[in-house]
């Protein structure tokens, strides 16, 4: 991979950041290009000083460009205003909070959905149809632990299985009450659950479309970062106290956040990556405590995420959505 080209959305804090340090201390295997995306340059600026400071990369090895995903247009532009074609996009970018969850956009999806599957998808429709990512290429988007239940913060209460005959209504329709669970944090993770299984089927219905491509879903793993932060008081006091994070730890429920961003360097340019999943693989952790263990196929422990049908109806909707949303700009 010594002369590829790789973009990660989110490159600027946590799992995104913690893959570029580990990306530009490798002896082998280094990309010639790596371009971070954020909303400002300032913020890219600075994750860029502190990654050369941490490591002993090239000056030009990291570039910065634009990218706000709740912004069709930004999204699309994006992808028509890259430099280079590529041979690895992360589509590592997204973030949740209550207020996106309950607040829905003019086309009647919620903040959350239309920001963490609606941009992504722009994103990853516009790269292969462009042919903007090198045949070959690898691109994956992330998925989180959620998808198989969290029962540490979900009040011990399993995830509903997919519905395939509500798919139409989950960009507008979290799938839980509001409220419920461990302090109410039940619909919290509800709600990042239904937009990263809708992404992740979305993900596996283009890897069917798109053989000449390896193209994945991949959890970075339970991992602790400022994601809490959107999160309000007294979640955010819970997660980030030193002992219950030791006990999570403990557990096998997170891991820290260099583990997060190995998984995300194997899954970039590791050769036995593809040799273990296949294209279009919804890669977790394995078993109950194993959200920060070792990766498995998760349709081996949810068998929708094999379910061709909910692939395919999940990519439908999702695509009307897009279709309004880029209408409308």
């Amino acid at each position: 991979m010594s002369n590829k080209v790789a973009v990660i959305t989110g490159g600027t804090a946590g799992v995104g950041f913690e893959t570029c340090v580990q990306l530009a201390s490798l002896e082998e295997s280094r990309f010639k290009k790596i371009y971070i995306t954020s909303r400002s340059s300032s913020g890219a600026e600075k994750a860029i000083k502190s990654i050369r400071e941490k490591t002993s990369c090239p000056e030009d090895m990291f570039g910065f460009l634009t990218l706000d995903l709740s912004s069709p247009k930004s999204c699309a532009d994006f992808v028509e205003n890259l430099p280079d074609s590529i041979d690895v996009m992360v589509l590592n970018a997204g973030s949740i909070s209550l207020k996106s969850l309950q607040e829905k956009t003019e086309t009647g999806v919620t903040k959350n959905f239309h920001a963490g599957c609606i941009g992504t998808a722009i994103i990853a429709e516009n790269l292969l149809s462009s042919g903007k990512l090198n045949k070959g290429g690898r691109m994956f988007y992330a998925a989180g632990e959620v998808q198989r239940s969290v029962w540490l913060f979900t009040g011990f209460q399993p995830f509903p299985v997919w519905d395939k005959s509500k798919t139409a209504i989950y960009p507008s329709t979290p799938p839980t009450s509001i409220f419920g669970g461990v302090m109410g944090v039940r619909s919290m993770i509800a709600g990042m659950q239904n937009y990263k299984t809708f992404m992740s089927l979305y993900m596996s219905k283009l890897a069917r479309e798109n053989p000449d491509y390896y193209i994945y879903s991949v959890s970075p793993g339970g991992t602790i970062t400022g994601l809490y932060d959107t999160w309000g008081q007294p979640l955010k006091f819970l997660v980030k106290f030193a002992p219950t994070r030791a006990l999570f730890i403990a557990l096998g429920a997170v891991h820290k956040v260099d583990k997060a961003g190995k998984r995300y360097v194997e899954a970039m340019s590791g050769p036995s990556f593809t040799e273990n999943f296949k294209s279009g693989t919804i890669v977790m952790g394995k078993g109950v405590f194993g959200t920060a263990g070792k990766l498995s196929d998760c349709t081996k422990q949810r068998k929708e995420f094999g379910d061709f049908e909910a692939q395919d109806l999940a990519a439908e909707v999702l695509r009307e959505e897009m279709k309004k949303v880029l209408d409308a700009v």
